[in-house]
């Protein structure tokens, strides 16, 4: 039985800043001890019933508290025995004394708070422990587990210390709005193994098998190298504030490596990550603490067999999930003149990452949470929990007016920004999976994914008031007649009227002045590796050599936060309270002591390289569709580009049935670190990973992601480059699920490449919408839609059209048949002719007529072309008639088509060559 004392909170309100910063940390590093305990144990796994009692990693002190922190099961066996590690741990390396901290309630340490959460004696503790139960979904009070080596999964009879993460898209099904099942129970899982956060390999899952041996134990030796370097940086330091930014650091190195460790191992199949549970129990805290403190009898604290058990009194809804959205983003993009375009939709879109970074410090900053509550951010969308207190609602009103007049009167008013919040609780004694109340709803229960879902309508309902505060607010200078007299100069690139005060010229050109920042925001992308983050009224930026750096001397400001980019880490000279962000890589070798109170961490973002010409610039579209010639060198010294160009393709694509996925996919596994995980995943892929394969010799000279994050992309480069670099992010992100039921959907717009490019990003827009219209898992190119399970059908048509016609046994006039006769198959769903049949048969035998009379000495070729044509005598079914008369067409048009412009191509390079012969010589 717990003691009766301290099961209501003190009402000193001077500690309450620092007890809060207590209970984030102690929450967030609450399990620890679950990875270090797989690593001890799997070190130790020769030792015939090795148990926490033989283990060297724990010394007595941390062993004696067994009695006290770890309750009973059933059995008489002490369940819960990682928080014994969870204990060793923040001894050995809490890097704080709190001691020194002048705090009277000498009880709530961040040791305490943390390890109790399975056996609280106080409310705090209870606190935690009800934040646990909340990010898991389960009410753990309820059930002891013995999480020793007997443990096993049920499946595979496996021990706990080698039952690895399961890929939660293993696990996901949903139906259509007719109840059909689309994606279904899969019988084969994949997991991920012990490996360091990095967007290559090492995020794509494996086939699990019973036989597998994950590295805990050296993945936990790596971490704790790491987490050495961090705690360089606090040594004799014991300043309350450094918590803070204490927390904000080990976040990111504990995200580096728990991304990929079950958060229990009990499950049937585990796949929430430690880091995502991790994460949301210390947001969760967070939010009950602040909304107890606003609301003091909104717990009635419970003294119970396993400790002190907090209850939600039933009026009360502690947290606030809120949405967050960027509108307009496509048009705010491509809605460009051509002029530097190439910068300037790199610049546009790298803005809109800036944009939502800046908007999340600000809802952090004024919330007074942390990094924590944000549960997702990606394609200009996010989600976070927030305490449900009127101090947050009136800040996120305060902001969102901030905002609102931010956007207008630097955007012009083409993008905005929308939230939207639900106030809620979690609720154990509903039925099954629907744990979810929402405040004024009192009769209903929802999920997760249903909750979220909420959220998404909300936001979408916002879309019809935009700027609403700016406009009431300004309604009278809105209507005021206009000066228009007079000419004035207009921005190159959107085409605004401009003022003296907010335009600037560059190299004879002029620009909206936010405008220039974008250009300078693209020309700088490829170069940096780091940015600073300076968002305090005490920040210090100071760089070595700054002369010598255009990017240290034009920081970006977005919403009065400073944005600097940086090449090397050596450039910096010392910094005070910023946050010092790596780009597309997680060493952490900038884990140094540069000044007072910064932050460290990493971001992925999709795209940062991009195609540079020989002067280290980007290339522009015309330079990014050149054909592979000799002497390209010597044909741009000779002005001869504009002959020697192919064609421009833009790509568009995203996942299929997302919506569902998030509402529905998850619903056997109702927690918030879940989805969580489910997120963290997708984004990877598509912020990080696909880099890896833009990146690649194969592409690198002629495509550039112009944008790739959350769940979709866009892509443009020379046409051919495009079509393969489409097939590769399908194949892969199919090998990355695992499953062809979670699929990509996509358009591609073929185009001039001094087209304009808001019209090819529009019309490869329509192409995607189209293919989604037949269904999922679809490409929409040349105007026609195909499934990608036919691509390789495809693929090897458009080769076999290309050789034939190349070597001259087939003529160019073949492909202008396949057309005609695609358009009698057209015409006759409308008519019922079926003239394109004898068409098609007439004209093919005719073919092979003329093709035997002129090569019957040649028997091989002439075999292999018939074949082709009309299909061997035990295959005819794959024969070029056989798929004309069964109307088999999309794939044959689109093989054809492929198939013009490549040989249109070879011609070019042909005139392309003797053209710069004669010119040169």
């Amino acid at each position: 039985m717990a003691n009766n004392e301290n099961t209501q909170p003190s009402n000193d309100l001077s500690n309450n800043n620092i007890l809060r910063q207590k209970i984030y940390l102690a929450a967030l590093l609450h399990d620890i001890g679950k990875f270090w305990q797989r690593a001890d144990y799997q070190k130790n796994s020769n030792q015939k019933n090795f148990n926490y009692e033989k283990s060297d990693a724990l010394k007595n002190d941390s062993k004696n508290l067994v009695d006290h922190i770890c309750p009973q099961n059933f059995k008489g066996k002490f369940g819960y025995q990682h928080v014994l590690y969870t204990a060793q741990f923040l001894e050995d390396h809490l890097p704080f004394q709190e001691k020194n901290w002048n705090n009277n309630n000498n009880e709530d340490t961040i040791n305490s708070l943390s390890i109790y959460h399975h056996y609280p004696s106080n409310f705090y503790q209870s606190l935690i422990s009800l934040a646990d139960s909340w990010s898991s979904g389960i009410d753990r009070l309820e059930k002891v587990l013995d999480d020793s080596e007997s443990q096993k999964i049920k499946q595979n009879n496996l021990p706990f210390f080698n039952i690895p993460l399961i890929s939660p898209f293993s696990v996901i099904q949903f139906k259509d709005d007719d109840g059909k099942n689309i994606c279904g129970i899969t019988d084969e899982y994949l997991c991920f193994l012990p490996k360091i956060l990095d967007a290559n390999e090492n995020i794509f899952p494996s086939k699990f098998t019973s036989e597998q041996h994950l590295n805990y134990s050296g993945h936990w030796d790596n971490f704790i190298e790491d987490l050495k370097k961090l705690n360089e940086i606090y040594i004799n330091n014991n300043d309350p504030d450094l918590i803070q930014t204490y927390f904000h650091n080990i976040f990111y190195l504990l995200k580096k490596y728990l991304w990929c460790i079950p958060a229990a191992s009990n499950e049937d199949i585990p796949i929430t990550s430690l880091f995502e549970h991790l994460k949301t129990t210390s947001a969760i805290a967070g939010c009950l603490f602040d909304y107890h403190l606003k609301n003091p009898n909104a717990f009635t604290a419970e003294n119970t067999q396993r400790g002190t058990k907090l209850k939600l009194n039933d009026e009360h809804f502690p947290i606030l999930i809120l949405g967050g959205d960027l509108s307009g983003i496509q048009s705010f993009i491509y809605d460009i003149h051509q002029n530097k375009a190439a910068n300037n939709l790199k610049g546009r879109s790298f803005y809109l990452y800036l944009l939502t970074e800046a908007i999340i410090t600000k809802i952090i900053e004024k919330t007074e949470t942390n990094i924590s509550h944000l549960l997702y951010s990606a394609g200009g969308k996010f989600y976070m929990l927030l305490p449900n207190t009127n101090n947050v609602k009136n800040a996120l009103d305060e902001l969102q007016k901030e905002i609102d007049q931010y956007l207008w009167e630097n955007q012009f008013g083409k993008i905005a920004f929308l939230m939207h919040n639900i106030p809620f609780k979690i609720d154990f004694n509903t039925n099954s999976n629907k744990i979810v109340k929402i405040e004024n709803r009192p009769n209903n229960t929802y999920t997760i994914g249903e909750l979220w879902n909420e959220v998404h309508i909300g936001l979408d309902e916002k879309k019809h008031k935009k700027f609403l505060s700016y406009i009431i607010d300004n309604n009278d200078k809105l209507f005021e007649p206009q000066n228009i007299a007079g000419k004035k100069d207009v921005c190159a690139i959107t085409g605004e009227d401009l003022d003296e005060s907010s335009k600037l010229t560059i190299d004879g050109i002029t620009y909206h002045k936010n405008i220039a920042a974008q250009i300078h925001l693209g020309k700088w992308l490829k170069d940096f590796k780091y940015i600073v983050k300076k968002y305090s009224d005490y920040a210090k930026v100071n760089f070595n050599n700054q002369n010598d750096n255009e990017y240290k001397n034009q920081p970006i400001n977005i919403l009065g936060i400073d944005f600097y980019f940086i090449k090397d880490i050596s450039d910096i000279q010392s910094l005070d309270y910023v946050e010092i962000i790596k780009i597309n890589n997680t060493d952490l070798n900038h884990l140094k002591k540069y000044g007072k109170n910064n932050t460290f961490s990493f971001k992925f973002y999709g795209g940062n390289k991009v195609a540079e010409n020989k002067i280290d610039k980007i290339k522009t579209f015309e330079e990014l569709t050149f054909l592979d010639i000799e002497n390209r060198t010597k044909i741009e010294k000779n002005s001869l580009d504009e002959y020697c160009h192919s064609y421009l393709a833009v790509l568009r694509m995203d996942v299929d049935n997302l919506g569902k996925i998030f509402k529905d996919g998850l619903n056997s596994y109702s927690n918030f670190a879940a989805y969580s995980t489910l997120s963290f995943l997708l984004d990877t892929f598509f912020s990080g990973y696909i880099n890896v394969i833009r990146n690649s010799s194969k592409y690198k000279d002629h495509v550039n992601v112009l944008y790739s994050g959350g769940d979709d992309l866009f892509i443009l480069g020379r046409y051919d480059k495009v079509f393969e670099i489409a097939i590769d992010i399908h194949k892969e992100f199919n090998r990355f699920t695992g499953r062809e039921c979670i699929s990509l959907s996509g358009g591609i717009a073929i185009t001039a490449p001094k087209f304009p490019i808001s019209k090819s990003a529009e019309i490869s827009g329509e192409a995607e919408h189209i293919a989604k219209s037949h269904g999922k898992n679809k490409i929409n190119i040349f105007g026609i839609t195909i499934s990608w399970n036919d691509i390789d059908e495809v693929v090897k048509l458009k080769d076999d059209l290309v050789e034939y016609i190349k070597s001259g046994k087939l003529s160019k006039g073949f492909l202008q048949k396949i057309f005609s006769f695609y358009q009698m198959y057209e015409e006759s769903k409308d008519t019922n002719n079926q003239r394109f049949r004898w068409h098609a048969a007439y004209t093919i035998s005719r073919i092979v007529e003329k093709f035997k009379d002129s090569e019957k000495n040649v028997k091989p070729e002439y075999v292999k072309v018939t074949d082709f044509l009309i299909g061997s005598s035990n295959n005819k079914k794959q024969s070029m008639l056989m798929k004309l008369l069964s109307e088999d067409y999309e794939k044959i048009v689109v093989a054809a088509r492929w198939a013009e412009l490549i040989l249109r191509d070879k011609k070019k390079e042909e005139n392309c060559k003797k053209i710069s012969t004669e010119s040169i010589s």
